[in-house]
């Protein structure tokens, strides 16, 4: 294991050692690539498809690479991360709501965490049909600070405070007829934990530099699993945002 990584045990010295991370990498390899052929390619909305995605979740933090060193962690955890699956349900989503793009930046140095949310929403035509339909677009933002926690058993834990939310449109002059359904919709599409993590205790269960595992603690998410990965990682989408888009 790399310095302030904690990761799989290797056997022996010398080539046995080589032998040993050789195969570990290829397991980790493996496992990841598992749950990112599930998240894409399988039906993870379904029951079924969800214990699934938890059992290959629970493969990868088996394996227990992350970041130990809080330091460390900052430097690794930093930038903009897609969400791209969650273990919570979420309730039906509004059919005039779509979500483009669900992420979350960190920037350890200054110690916030911002989920965004990139939408699209269409309101039917007012009554008597006046005015036709309107689509409006925008961005919805949880501005959060946090704290890691002093324990040193979990120095990386995550102790999130909400600081704001945030709506924008695109552009600004065009909004929406009926701005408190756009929030409730939102609120209806998204993970709970994800539109209001305020007090959300959060732990990274695993982590390379494409894909990070993150659980939840306390009392108001316990157990939820999110899985980030970066923009890049083989082109994988949010399967929120997959679902919400179709027609």
């Amino acid at each position: 294991a790399k310095d302030g990584m904690v990761g799989g045990e290797g056997a022996g010295d010398g080539s046995s050692d080589d032998a040993g991370d050789l195969g570990f990498r290829s397991y980790q390899e493996g496992a990841v690539d598992r749950l990112l052929s599930l998240l894409k390619e399988g039906d993870v909305a379904s029951e079924d498809g969800r214990q699934e995605a938890i059992k290959r979740i629970t493969e990868l933090e088996q394996l227990r690479t992350f970041p130990v060193d809080p330091s460390f962690f900052g430097l690794c955890v930093s930038g903009e991360w897609d969400l791209a699956y969650c273990t919570s349900r979420v309730g039906t989503p509004d059919e005039a709501l779509k979500l483009r793009k669900v992420t979350t930046a960190l920037d350890a140095g200054a110690g916030k965490l911002v989920h965004r949310v990139q939408w699209e929403y269409s309101e039917p035509a007012g009554e008597g049909g006046d005015g036709g339909a309107w689509d409006t677009r925008g961005a919805f933002e949880v501005r959060c600070g946090y704290t890691l926690s002093e324990v040193p058993s979990v120095p990386t834990r995550m102790i999130v405070a909400v600081e704001e939310m945030r709506m924008t449109c695109e552009p600004v002059s065009r909004t929406p007829r009926d701005p408190q359904r756009l929030i409730a919709s939102l609120q209806g599409a998204l993970p709970r934990e994800f539109f209001d993590p305020n007090e959300a205790l959060m732990d990274t269960t695993y982590m390379d530099p494409n894909v990070r595992v993150v659980c939840f603690l306390g009392m108001r998410f316990a157990g939820v699993r999110h899985v980030y990965v970066r923009e890049r990682c083989d082109e994988l989408t949010s399967a929120l945002s997959e679902a919400s888009a179709e027609d």
